[in-house]
């Protein structure tokens, strides 16, 4: 009785990320600027693109996590792209505001 083998293919990346890391660096004309959100919680850090719904990514720090959306913005655009969904023009602005500490004791 001849025995089943387990074949396995070697692990490949889906098309799309290959040909984005072969891809010559972006131009400068190219480049859109997103607003990213990073929130502390008390594992990690989470990073969110609010003008990109759903487009979110977690790090060990804030760093990391700036670095894992960047990548994850990458992809959600590409998928968008891909699925002939249209890219949101980044619309969202951030500012940091003052406010005495004890602003509203009443």
């Amino acid at each position: 009785m001849p025995q089943s083998r387990l074949i396995q293919s070697p692990v490949q990346r889906p098309r799309t990320a290959v040909a984005a890391l072969a891809a010559e660096p972006p131009r400068l004309s190219d480049l859109v600027e997103y607003t990213v959100v990073v929130e502390k919680s008390p594992r990690n850090y989470a990073a969110y693109v609010p003008d990109l719904p759903g487009c979110v990514a977690t790090g060990t720090s804030q760093e990391e996590a700036v670095r894992e959306i960047r990548q994850a913005i990458r992809f959600h655009v590409e998928s968008l792209r891909e699925h002939g969904e249209p890219v949101p023009e980044p619309s969202c602005m951030a500012t940091v505001v003052t406010v005495a500490a004890d602003a509203g004791a009443a």
